[in-house]
């Protein structure tokens, strides 16, 4: 049996899922960061969803969009704080990389490293 991950707020308090709905259909308040390189955009976002390490749903997640194009997830993270320095993070990668088409492989790959060497891991 499956259970549903818990809903928290972007503090971590943990909220019904009225709440979270609410919450989530409000981009002053699901959009944690949105910053544009050249032709790149970087946007991390409030998922508000408490799932152990390894299955779907994130409390935060940061992805980037080339040309106008789909959004790739990058990396995930628990907390605003460890959100907003690996969207800091992102936004350097790629103001370094923004031309090349290749950037979002490069980048995914850099914060599994990032991640593979944190304390804990």
């Amino acid at each position: 049996m499956t259970s549903t991950p818990a809903k928290r707020d972007r503090t971590g308090k943990e909220i019904g899922l009225l709440e979270w709905g609410r919450l989530r259909s409000d981009p002053d308040y699901s959009t944690v960061a949105k910053d544009v390189v050249d032709t790149v955009t970087v946007h991390t976002i409030w998922e508000g969803l408490d799932e152990p390490p390894g299955l779907p749903g994130e409390m935060f997640c940061t992805g980037i969009a080339q040309d106008g194009g789909r959004t790739v997830t990058i990396i995930a993270s628990h907390t605003e704080n460890d959100a907003r320095a690996r969207h800091q993070l992102i936004m350097e990668l790629a103001r370094n990389d923004s031309g090349d088409p290749g950037m979002a492989d490069r980048i995914r790959a850099a914060m599994a490293n990032l991640d593979s060497t944190a304390p804990g891991r």
